[in-house]
């Protein structure tokens, strides 16, 4: 990974950009899963939205990740104001995208698609764009962890976590490429928040079926 004056980075091997310019708290979070504790640090903007969350795995260095955490801790971690709310109408240079022009997902019909997704083992790739990174990468999801909030899609290393209290609309619509298909989520302001792209190729029996019964199969 290259920090090229403070200012950026970039990491090839995971697709991702940093633009550290936009990043301003960051916070270690603690949750419950059926496995045990889960740890990580979530990475905040200006506003208090997530930029970037890195969570711990079972080969995770624990006594590293401490010290880290004991450097780095602020010390003025409780104080300051309420991050300011954003306002969609000034937001400049993202792209907007029209929900109208597709076929609307509520979140259970997208849970199902991607549980799908897992079991047929669908090659797909993920996008993610905020003020403060961007990440493009190609992964077969093994993994869905979901609460009632937040549904988590990926592999052991890396994946989307979506927090649906936050989106305004998804949908289901082809891409530029007629031949790729694309689950878009959208932030208000209808400010695209990151994408799920998978190949018309690559869709198996059982997820044609489920395309199916949203009658957008062709």
């Amino acid at each position: 990974m290259e920090y090229p004056c403070g200012q950026g980075g970039w990491d090839d091997d995971r697709g991702l950009r940093f633009f550290f310019s936009g990043w301003a708290h960051g916070f270690v979070t603690v949750e419950q899963q059926e496995a045990g504790w889960l740890y990580a640090v979530e990475f905040q903007d200006f506003h208090g939205e997530v930029i970037h969350k890195v969570l711990l795995t079972s080969e995770s260095n624990r006594d590293a990740f401490l010290w880290w955490l004991k450097i780095n801790r602020a010390s003025n971690c409780l104080s300051g104001s309420a991050p300011e709310k954003r306002s969609f109408d000034r937001v400049t240079g993202r792209a907007r995208f029209d929900v109208r022009r597709a076929s609307q997902l509520s979140a259970d019909i997208l849970r199902d698609l991607l549980r799908t997704m897992i079991e047929t083992e669908t090659r797909v790739r993920i996008s993610v764009e905020n003020d403060g990174l961007k990440q493009s990468l190609s992964i077969t999801s093994s993994r869905l962890m979901e609460d009632r909030s937040s549904i988590y899609f990926g592999d052991e290393e890396t994946g989307l976590q979506l927090r649906l209290d936050q989106h305004s609309g998804i949908a289901l619509h082809r891409s530029a490429n007629p031949s790729t298909w694309r689950v878009q989520v959208c932030r208000p302001g209808g400010f695209s928040a990151c994408a799920i792209e998978f190949a018309c190729s690559e869709v198996s029996q059982k997820l044609e079926l489920v395309l199916k019964g949203l009658e957008i199969w062709e």
